[in-house]
């Protein structure tokens, strides 16, 4: 079922990396009824190879947090720990996006990356090769 989604583009150092030029890295999120609840975190890295370029990414789900725009905020020192354990993490993809487990969220993640990809090849090779050779 369609969602909505948002990401929080963040520096590579908030995640210990260094800044790279093609590195993107985020806290991914999702809109409840409370506002919105961050659910994992992405890290999108490319790199040149003979063909253009690859895109390598990395998803971490899983791990639950309040932002400060979500009507429990003021909970969320008392929620936070409670909401990332196994047990919890598990109920979440549920109610959160009707999965049975964490592992079918990652698998329509990963079937939803398949399909972004697939769109993003067919334009982001050129875009990548004018913007390093300026």
């Amino acid at each position: 079922k369609p969602q909505q989604l948002r990401i929080q583009f963040k520096p590579p150092s908030t995640y210990g990396l260094d800044d790279e030029e093609f590195l993107i890295v985020g806290r991914v999120g999702v809109l409840d009824v409370t506002g919105w609840l961050d659910v994992g975190h992405l890290l999108h890295f490319s790199r040149p190879s003979d063909a253009g370029f690859l895109l390598h990414s990395r998803f971490w789900l899983g791990d639950l947090s309040i932002p400060s725009d979500n009507k429990l905020h003021c909970l969320r020192a008392l929620l936070v720990p409670c909401l990332n354990t196994r047990t919890l993490r598990s109920f979440a993809a549920r109610l959160i996006d009707s999965r049975p487990s964490l592992f079918h969220l990652g698998l329509a993640n990963y079937r939803h990356a398949a399909e972004e990809f697939r769109v993003l090849a067919t334009f982001l090779n050129d875009a990548f090769l004018v913007a390093s050779s300026s």
